[in-house]
């Protein structure tokens, strides 16, 4: 058994395979970084391997450059035979590729710089590509998921804005169930057209907010989280403004929390 370790950046990946011996993670067997993972680049892989450096070009499809990375991977993985478990790992990247893609190409777009750059949405999309993000998040803390959406679940605005509040949202109310260690934690997210709105409410059954803290909770800088600097949800607070909607909560302390976020639909003109 062996795992393997992959870091994205913005226009090279990085990875490491580390032997797993009787529950106990090795020291890493293989190493190394795939460059040039942009438009115009020159895409190269280079690792280290029993002692020795190896380079060479990859093959890469201009449409996904991070898919084609994965399978240089894959491929590199595959050639080393003479160690059993690196052949496992490839096989598990096999099966697992386009997901693999899909979730980097995601990040990226989460968290490259937004250009202000405003286009219908459908919102009930990019609430599901967020959700994709969490996953492992909610798996490994046993949380159970509903979602509803009404149709023409559609709006003007900044696509890569409005993920990082969904985001927020969702890790808060993760983060508030597993605290809670309720026996059932579970989110559910609901979105509904209501005259020329949308409303996308989270639930959540965690601890809830006290209520002498939930004056301060869009405050900047202002947090309960023994990690964090309190900027998430004021900034979240900002963008939705911004986009001409509100973002708003009610919470029960240890009963759980509400947030509900309020934006024009597609067919309002926002303003400017």
């Amino acid at each position: 058994m062996a795992i393997l370790a992959v870091n994205a950046g913005s226009s090279s990946l990085k990875f490491s395979v580390y032997p797993v011996l009787d529950g106990l993670v090795q020291p890493s067997v293989l190493s190394g970084n795939i460059q040039g993972l942009e438009p115009q680049g020159t895409p190269e892989i280079g690792w280290k391997y029993q002692g020795r450096s190896f380079c060479e070009p990859v093959t890469v499809k201009e449409t996904d450059l991070f898919q084609s990375a994965l399978l240089a991977l894959r491929n590199l993985l595959q050639g080393l035979n003479d160690l059993p478990m690196l052949r496992s790992v490839a096989d598990c990247i096999v099966s697992d590729t386009q997901r693999s893609a899909d979730i980097i190409r995601k990040l990226r777009n989460l968290f490259r710089m937004s250009k202000g750059e405003h286009t219908t949405i459908h919102l009930d999309r990019l609430v599901m590509d967020v959700l994709d993000l969490v996953q492992p998040k909610m798996q490994s803390n046993d949380v159970l998921l509903s979602t509803e959406f009404d149709a023409d679940f559609r709006l003007i605005g900044d696509a890569t804005q409005l993920q990082q509040v969904v985001l927020n949202v969702l890790n808060n109310a993760i983060e508030a169930v597993a605290e809670k260690r309720t026996r059932y934690p579970h989110l559910k997210i609901r979105g509904q057209v209501q005259g020329g709105d949308l409303v996308l409410e989270v639930e959540d059954n965690g601890k809830g907010i006290p209520v002498e803290l939930q004056d301060e909770v869009f405050s900047l800088f202002k947090t309960s989280k023994s990690q964090g600097m309190g900027v998430g949800l004021w900034l979240s607070r900002a963008i939705v403004e911004s986009h001409g909607g509100t973002l708003s909560f009610v919470s029960q302390a240890g009963q759980g929390t509400v947030f509900t976020l309020r934006l024009p639909s597609a067919d309002l003109v926002l303003p400017t």
